[in-house]
């Protein structure tokens, strides 16, 4: 930490933009912390004299600034004088670019519209002001911060097969979607999309990510039924096409699907006529892997959907495609 200056005439000075209910929170922490750094704050408690007029001595004090901060939190569209503060400083910074605005947003607030497009300072708590302090003098003085070289973010780190059309953020989302759906616990073939925004938001893709990805899912033919509100264009949920299932199966669950289909096809030839939930127990994988095993056997002509379950039509095409899965016996020729 930085030495404080000896002399607050010559340290760079700060207007703290807040809520009086944020004071006692953040803002006389915040005023504590930047003294420690060599930075002079101004915040209205101290810098007011008493008898002056109020409204006056704020616009004056943005006026005189190095740098105008402001703690973003909900209780700022309850402020009587923070918005004004924020219009005037951002009248001032149209005439000044040089001028430094910086938002520090707390619990995930939205930026205030004059500095959406301003790099903030994001906070979650109190115990993190000691950090955004820092970087406040960091910029005052000119100081370049410390670069640490992050991983890259989960989404980039394993391997990809990529699909026709789309994009490795596309994939990523579809692959994500397919593993929520193939849960020992999961029932269907529609996927959730608090679920997915849930993944989304550890690998560091957000809500939009996630939406444009879905769109584009759609138009590849691996997602369909896109489940959405009145209003809304993001989708609540939607179904994995076979094709999809197949593309996802096929590349990234290759062994676990060989013998899905393995054990699939030993108890279809043992038990002609049996439920898929019922192939799923006694195979023990995950239901909508058999189910879309099943799905394929019919479309192949190998077997006929029926009342009683799933039956084979003709034996003899389940036992060559049986066959192609489990090899050449043992001492057989080529």
């Amino acid at each position: 930490m930085a030495e404080p200056s000896p002399d607050r005439r010559s340290a760079p000075r700060v207007f703290i933009s807040h809520s009086s209910l944020d004071k006692v929170a953040y803002a006389n922490p915040l005023v504590e912390l930047l003294r420690a750094e060599g930075v002079d704050p101004w915040i209205d408690s101290d810098d007011i004299p008493l008898g002056d007029d109020f409204v006056v001595s704020i616009f004056k004090g943005i006026r005189d600034i190095s740098a105008f901060v402001v703690i973003v939190t909900e209780n700022i569209e309850r402020s009587a004088y923070v918005p004004e503060e924020i219009s005037n400083a951002a009248v001032r910074r149209i005439h000044d670019r040089s001028r430094i605005v910086i938002p520090i947003l707390v619990k995930g607030a939205e930026p205030p519209d004059p500095f959406i497009a301003l790099n903030p300072i994001h906070i979650s708590f109190p115990a993190d002001l000691p950090g955004a302090a820092k970087r406040i003098a960091d910029r005052l003085f000119n100081r370049k911060e410390a670069v640490t070289i992050a991983p890259p973010p989960a989404y980039a780190g394993a391997p990809l097969h990529m699909l026709p059309n789309l994009q490795p953020t596309d994939v990523r989302v579809f692959v994500m979607l397919c593993e929520q759906l193939l849960q020992p616990e999961v029932q269907t073939d529609i996927w959730d999309l608090s679920l997915l925004l849930k993944r989304g938001d550890e690998v560091g893709l957000g809500l939009d990510a996630v939406n444009i990805a879905l769109q584009a899912l759609e138009g590849a033919g691996y997602v369909d039924n896109l489940i959405t509100e009145q209003g809304t264009i993001m989708p609540l949920g939607g179904h994995l096409t076979y094709a999809g299932l197949e593309e996802y199966l096929s590349h990234y669950e290759s062994n676990q699907y060989r013998d899905a289909k393995a054990a699939a096809l030993h108890v279809l030839l043992n038990k002609p006529a049996i439920y898929v939930d019922a192939i799923a127990a006694a195979t023990g994988f995950p239901l909508l892997i058999i189910e879309h095993i099943i799905e394929g056997l019919r479309r192949a002509r190998a077997i006929d959907v029926s009342d009683d379950g799933y039956s084979v039509r003709p034996r003899a095409t389940l036992e060559r495609i049986a066959a192609e899965f489990e090899g050449p016996k043992p001492g057989a020729g080529p």
